[in-house]
Protein backbone atom coordinates (compact mmCIF):
# COMPACT_ATOMS: atom_id res chain seq x y z
CA UNK A 1 0.00 0.00 0.00
CA UNK A 2 1.50 3.63 -1.03
CA UNK A 3 1.99 6.25 1.46
CA UNK A 4 1.23 9.69 0.81
CA UNK A 5 2.54 12.91 2.07
CA UNK A 6 -0.91 14.68 3.36
CA UNK A 7 1.48 17.34 4.72
CA UNK A 8 3.12 18.59 1.64
CA UNK A 9 0.43 18.82 -0.53
CA UNK A 10 -1.81 20.84 1.78
CA UNK A 11 1.27 23.34 2.45
CA UNK A 12 1.12 23.52 -1.39
CA UNK A 13 -2.57 24.23 -2.39
CA UNK A 14 -2.09 27.12 1.04
CA UNK A 15 0.92 28.42 -1.08
CA UNK A 16 -0.86 28.73 -4.62
CA UNK A 17 -4.34 30.45 -2.63
CA UNK A 18 -1.72 33.08 -1.21
CA UNK A 19 0.00 33.68 -4.46
CA UNK A 20 -3.31 34.02 -6.30
CA UNK A 21 -4.66 36.52 -3.47
CA UNK A 22 -1.29 38.77 -3.96
CA UNK A 23 -2.17 38.85 -8.09
CA UNK A 24 -5.88 39.98 -7.67
CA UNK A 25 -4.70 42.65 -5.39
CA UNK A 26 -1.64 43.42 -7.34
CA UNK A 27 -4.69 44.16 -10.18
CA UNK A 28 -6.68 46.48 -8.46
CA UNK A 29 -3.76 48.33 -7.48
CA UNK A 30 -2.77 48.65 -11.18
CA UNK A 31 -6.60 49.28 -12.62
CA UNK A 32 -7.29 52.16 -9.59
CA UNK A 33 -3.56 53.80 -11.25
CA UNK A 34 -4.70 53.55 -14.83
CA UNK A 35 -8.43 55.08 -13.95
CA UNK A 36 -6.40 57.35 -11.36
CA UNK A 37 -9.48 57.08 -8.79
CA UNK A 38 -8.59 56.61 -5.06
CA UNK A 39 -11.72 55.46 -3.49
CA UNK A 40 -10.39 56.34 0.14
CA UNK A 41 -10.01 60.13 -1.31
CA UNK A 42 -13.28 60.58 -2.27
CA UNK A 43 -15.66 60.10 0.71
CA UNK A 44 -19.04 61.21 -1.00
CA UNK A 45 -19.89 62.50 -5.41
CA UNK A 46 -19.27 65.98 -5.02
CA UNK A 47 -15.42 66.30 -4.69
CA UNK A 48 -14.90 63.35 -7.35
CA UNK A 49 -17.44 65.35 -9.80
CA UNK A 50 -15.19 68.88 -8.76
CA UNK A 51 -11.84 67.11 -9.61
CA UNK A 52 -12.80 65.93 -12.87
CA UNK A 53 -14.57 68.78 -13.88
CA UNK A 54 -11.13 70.64 -13.28
CA UNK A 55 -9.38 68.40 -15.62
CA UNK A 56 -12.18 68.96 -18.01
CA UNK A 57 -11.18 70.16 -21.78
CA UNK A 58 -14.49 72.07 -22.39
CA UNK A 59 -13.72 75.68 -22.03
CA UNK A 60 -14.67 77.11 -18.85
CA UNK A 61 -15.62 74.27 -17.45
CA UNK A 62 -12.26 74.50 -15.32
CA UNK A 63 -12.43 77.51 -14.30
CA UNK A 64 -15.90 77.03 -13.21
CA UNK A 65 -14.97 74.78 -10.88
CA UNK A 66 -12.08 75.84 -9.46
CA UNK A 67 -13.84 78.79 -8.65
CA UNK A 68 -14.41 79.66 -4.84
CA UNK A 69 -16.62 82.06 -4.73
CA UNK A 70 -20.05 81.07 -5.80
CA UNK A 71 -21.29 84.56 -7.13
CA UNK A 72 -18.82 84.08 -9.45
CA UNK A 73 -19.68 80.47 -10.39
CA UNK A 74 -23.01 81.66 -11.50
CA UNK A 75 -22.39 84.41 -13.10
CA UNK A 76 -20.35 82.29 -14.99
CA UNK A 77 -22.54 79.33 -15.34
CA UNK A 78 -25.38 82.00 -16.97
CA UNK A 79 -22.70 83.34 -19.23
CA UNK A 80 -21.68 79.50 -20.57
CA UNK A 81 -25.30 78.33 -20.18
CA UNK A 82 -26.02 81.73 -23.01
CA UNK A 83 -23.16 80.99 -25.08
CA UNK A 84 -24.64 77.50 -25.43
CA UNK A 85 -27.76 78.50 -26.36
CA UNK A 86 -26.78 80.43 -28.90
CA UNK A 87 -24.47 78.37 -30.35
CA UNK A 88 -27.58 75.50 -30.54
CA UNK A 89 -29.64 78.05 -32.09
CA UNK A 90 -26.95 78.76 -35.09
CA UNK A 91 -26.64 75.27 -35.15
CA UNK A 92 -30.23 74.63 -36.41
CA UNK A 93 -30.23 77.03 -38.52
CA UNK A 94 -27.04 75.88 -40.50
CA UNK A 95 -28.95 72.54 -40.71
CA UNK A 96 -31.95 73.58 -41.70
CA UNK A 97 -30.48 75.47 -44.37
CA UNK A 98 -28.29 72.58 -45.19
CA UNK A 99 -31.07 69.84 -45.35
CA UNK A 100 -33.10 72.80 -47.82
CA UNK A 101 -30.29 72.53 -50.05
CA UNK A 102 -30.64 75.84 -51.32
CA UNK A 103 -29.44 76.82 -54.80
CA UNK A 104 -28.54 80.31 -55.50
CA UNK A 105 -29.61 82.02 -58.73
CA UNK A 106 -28.71 85.36 -59.86
CA UNK A 107 -30.92 86.96 -62.20
CA UNK A 108 -30.41 90.08 -63.92
CA UNK A 109 -33.03 91.97 -65.74
CA UNK A 110 -31.91 94.35 -68.60
CA UNK A 111 -34.01 96.69 -71.09
CA UNK A 112 -31.02 97.18 -73.74
CA UNK A 113 -31.26 99.56 -77.21
CA UNK A 114 -31.16 95.97 -78.85
CA UNK A 115 -32.94 92.67 -77.90
CA UNK A 116 -33.41 89.35 -79.48
CA UNK A 117 -36.64 88.72 -80.98
CA UNK A 118 -38.81 85.97 -78.97
CA UNK A 119 -40.79 83.76 -79.67
CA UNK A 120 -45.20 83.38 -78.60
CA UNK A 121 -46.79 79.83 -77.91
CA UNK A 122 -50.11 80.22 -77.60
CA UNK A 123 -52.73 77.31 -76.12
CA UNK A 124 -56.60 77.53 -76.57
CA UNK A 125 -57.75 76.53 -72.89
CA UNK A 126 -60.78 73.55 -74.90
CA UNK A 127 -59.25 70.73 -76.00
CA UNK A 128 -61.71 69.18 -77.98
CA UNK A 129 -63.52 71.19 -80.79
CA UNK A 130 -67.10 70.01 -81.12
CA UNK A 131 -66.95 70.01 -85.03
CA UNK A 132 -64.61 66.99 -84.79
CA UNK A 133 -66.28 65.05 -82.22
CA UNK A 134 -69.33 65.12 -84.31
CA UNK A 135 -68.08 63.98 -87.27
CA UNK A 136 -66.62 60.60 -85.79
CA UNK A 137 -68.94 58.00 -86.34
CA UNK A 138 -69.40 56.58 -83.10
CA UNK A 139 -70.50 60.03 -81.58
CA UNK A 140 -74.50 60.88 -82.13
CA UNK A 141 -74.80 65.20 -81.59
CA UNK A 142 -78.34 67.08 -81.18
CA UNK A 143 -78.54 69.43 -83.78
CA UNK A 144 -80.57 72.04 -82.50
CA UNK A 145 -82.31 75.19 -84.22
CA UNK A 146 -79.90 77.88 -84.93
CA UNK A 147 -81.34 81.29 -83.68
CA UNK A 148 -82.21 78.69 -80.31
CA UNK A 149 -79.16 77.67 -79.92
CA UNK A 150 -77.62 81.28 -80.27
CA UNK A 151 -80.10 82.19 -77.80
CA UNK A 152 -79.17 79.87 -75.37
CA UNK A 153 -75.27 79.51 -76.23
CA UNK A 154 -74.25 83.52 -77.27
CA UNK A 155 -70.86 82.61 -76.33
CA UNK A 156 -70.48 79.53 -79.57
CA UNK A 157 -72.39 81.92 -82.12
CA UNK A 158 -69.77 84.00 -84.02
CA UNK A 159 -70.86 87.25 -84.23
CA UNK A 160 -74.50 85.87 -82.92
CA UNK A 161 -74.83 85.32 -86.39
CA UNK A 162 -77.70 81.74 -86.46
CA UNK A 163 -75.86 81.25 -90.09
CA UNK A 164 -72.18 81.18 -88.72
CA UNK A 165 -73.21 78.68 -85.34
CA UNK A 166 -72.51 75.23 -85.46
CA UNK A 167 -75.63 74.04 -83.48
CA UNK A 168 -74.10 70.45 -82.68
CA UNK A 169 -74.03 69.04 -79.08
CA UNK A 170 -72.32 66.18 -78.14
CA UNK A 171 -73.55 63.34 -75.25
CA UNK A 172 -71.26 63.78 -72.37
CA UNK A 173 -70.01 59.93 -73.00
CA UNK A 174 -68.66 61.22 -76.27
CA UNK A 175 -66.28 63.49 -74.59
CA UNK A 176 -64.96 61.14 -72.18
CA UNK A 177 -61.48 59.66 -72.82
CA UNK A 178 -61.03 55.63 -72.36
CA UNK A 179 -57.14 56.19 -73.80
CA UNK A 180 -55.27 58.98 -74.80
CA UNK A 181 -53.10 59.03 -78.34
CA UNK A 182 -51.28 62.37 -79.68
CA UNK A 183 -52.43 61.50 -83.34
CA UNK A 184 -56.07 61.84 -81.96
CA UNK A 185 -55.26 64.78 -79.91
CA UNK A 186 -53.68 66.45 -83.03
CA UNK A 187 -56.89 65.95 -85.00
CA UNK A 188 -59.59 66.84 -82.47
CA UNK A 189 -57.95 69.98 -80.26
CA UNK A 190 -58.01 73.57 -82.14
CA UNK A 191 -54.83 74.07 -84.93
CA UNK A 192 -52.90 77.15 -86.31
CA UNK A 193 -56.18 78.40 -87.78
CA UNK A 194 -56.45 80.11 -84.21
CA UNK A 195 -54.07 82.65 -85.18
CA UNK A 196 -55.89 85.28 -87.75
CA UNK A 197 -53.00 87.63 -88.49
CA UNK A 198 -49.18 88.10 -86.86
CA UNK A 199 -46.88 91.02 -88.37
CA UNK A 200 -43.67 92.65 -86.62
CA UNK A 201 -43.93 96.36 -86.49
CA UNK A 202 -40.62 98.29 -86.89
CA UNK A 203 -42.21 102.15 -86.68
CA UNK A 204 -43.77 102.68 -90.46
CA UNK A 205 -42.22 99.02 -91.39
CA UNK A 206 -44.36 95.91 -91.23
CA UNK A 207 -42.75 92.18 -91.74
CA UNK A 208 -45.23 89.66 -91.93
CA UNK A 209 -44.74 86.70 -89.41
CA UNK A 210 -43.36 83.22 -90.73
CA UNK A 211 -46.26 81.18 -91.56
CA UNK A 212 -44.74 77.98 -90.35
CA UNK A 213 -45.93 78.02 -87.42
CA UNK A 214 -44.45 74.77 -84.48
CA UNK A 215 -46.84 72.25 -83.16
CA UNK A 216 -46.09 71.50 -79.57
CA UNK A 217 -47.70 68.84 -77.34
CA UNK A 218 -48.24 69.92 -74.04
CA UNK A 219 -50.63 68.70 -71.07
CA UNK A 220 -52.57 71.07 -70.04
CA UNK A 221 -53.12 71.79 -65.94
CA UNK A 222 -55.71 69.42 -65.95
CA UNK A 223 -53.37 66.72 -66.88
CA UNK A 224 -55.37 66.04 -70.38
CA UNK A 225 -52.95 66.55 -73.47
CA UNK A 226 -53.67 69.54 -75.94
CA UNK A 227 -51.92 71.66 -78.60
CA UNK A 228 -49.76 74.66 -78.59
CA UNK A 229 -48.57 76.84 -81.88
CA UNK A 230 -45.44 78.48 -81.45
CA UNK A 231 -44.76 81.55 -83.73
CA UNK A 232 -41.02 82.58 -84.89
CA UNK A 233 -39.86 79.26 -83.14
CA UNK A 234 -35.92 78.58 -84.22
CA UNK A 235 -36.16 74.78 -82.72
CA UNK A 236 -35.00 72.43 -85.33
CA UNK A 237 -32.78 74.85 -86.71
CA UNK A 238 -29.34 74.68 -84.62
CA UNK A 239 -27.41 77.39 -87.47
CA UNK A 240 -30.40 79.93 -87.81
CA UNK A 241 -28.90 83.55 -86.79
CA UNK A 242 -30.58 85.46 -84.07
CA UNK A 243 -32.28 88.55 -85.04
CA UNK A 244 -32.08 91.54 -83.32
CA UNK A 245 -34.56 94.56 -83.06
CA UNK A 246 -34.81 97.74 -81.19
CA UNK A 247 -36.05 97.49 -78.12
CA UNK A 248 -39.32 99.06 -79.56
CA UNK A 249 -40.24 96.80 -82.33
CA UNK A 250 -44.29 95.29 -81.39
CA UNK A 251 -45.57 91.86 -82.45
CA UNK A 252 -49.02 92.33 -83.15
CA UNK A 253 -51.40 89.12 -83.52
CA UNK A 254 -55.17 88.55 -83.51
CA UNK A 255 -55.59 85.35 -82.03
CA UNK A 256 -59.57 83.84 -82.81
CA UNK A 257 -60.50 81.92 -79.63
CA UNK A 258 -62.89 79.52 -81.89
CA UNK A 259 -65.74 79.96 -78.95
CA UNK A 260 -68.26 78.05 -81.50
CA UNK A 261 -65.58 75.05 -81.04
CA UNK A 262 -66.11 74.74 -77.25
CA UNK A 263 -67.50 71.78 -75.82
CA UNK A 264 -68.59 72.63 -72.37
CA UNK A 265 -70.56 75.89 -71.72
CA UNK A 266 -68.60 75.72 -67.88
CA UNK A 267 -64.74 75.69 -69.93
CA UNK A 268 -63.69 79.06 -69.70
CA UNK A 269 -63.08 80.94 -73.06
CA UNK A 270 -59.31 81.28 -72.93
CA UNK A 271 -56.00 81.52 -74.62
CA UNK A 272 -52.58 80.54 -72.61
CA UNK A 273 -49.61 82.56 -73.83
CA UNK A 274 -45.82 82.56 -73.08
CA UNK A 275 -43.47 85.01 -74.34
CA UNK A 276 -40.03 82.95 -74.53
CA UNK A 277 -36.75 81.90 -76.23
CA UNK A 278 -36.63 81.51 -79.46
CA UNK A 279 -34.64 77.83 -79.52
CA UNK A 280 -37.37 76.90 -76.22
CA UNK A 281 -40.37 74.66 -75.96
CA UNK A 282 -42.41 75.84 -72.92
CA UNK A 283 -46.23 74.64 -71.49
CA UNK A 284 -47.97 77.90 -71.52
CA UNK A 285 -50.35 76.05 -69.31
CA UNK A 286 -47.78 75.91 -66.20
CA UNK A 287 -45.63 79.16 -66.57
CA UNK A 288 -48.11 81.24 -69.04
CA UNK A 289 -50.63 83.80 -68.81
CA UNK A 290 -54.06 83.34 -69.29
CA UNK A 291 -55.84 85.62 -71.66
CA UNK A 292 -59.85 86.06 -71.86
CA UNK A 293 -61.28 86.16 -74.79
CA UNK A 294 -62.62 89.74 -76.42
CA UNK A 295 -59.60 91.43 -74.89
CA UNK A 296 -56.78 94.00 -76.31
CA UNK A 297 -53.78 93.08 -74.67
CA UNK A 298 -50.09 94.50 -74.54
CA UNK A 299 -47.40 92.96 -73.59
CA UNK A 300 -43.48 94.84 -72.94
CA UNK A 301 -40.63 92.67 -73.36
CA UNK A 302 -37.39 92.64 -71.17
CA UNK A 303 -34.42 90.26 -71.36
CA UNK A 304 -33.58 87.88 -68.38
CA UNK A 305 -30.07 86.67 -67.72
CA UNK A 306 -30.10 83.44 -65.53
CA UNK A 307 -26.61 82.70 -64.00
Amino acid sequence: MENYNWTNYGTIRRKEARESKKEDRMLREKKRYLFKINQYKYQSFGPYLKNILKTSLITSIPEIAANKSWTKRIIKITVFIMCLIGFLYQTMNFLQMYWAYPTVVNVYVTNPFEIVQPAVTICNYNRKRRTFICTLPDNECVFLNAEEFCRIYPQYCPHLDPKQAFTGMAYLNDLMDWEYKWEYTYEECHNETMIDYCQIKLGQQKIPCKKSYKRIPVVDSKGDPNCCYTIESLVGEPNAEEDLYPNTFIIDFDINTQAEEYVMSSVPVMIQVKVHDRRAIVNPFSDGYSLEGGMQYNAYVSMVSVV
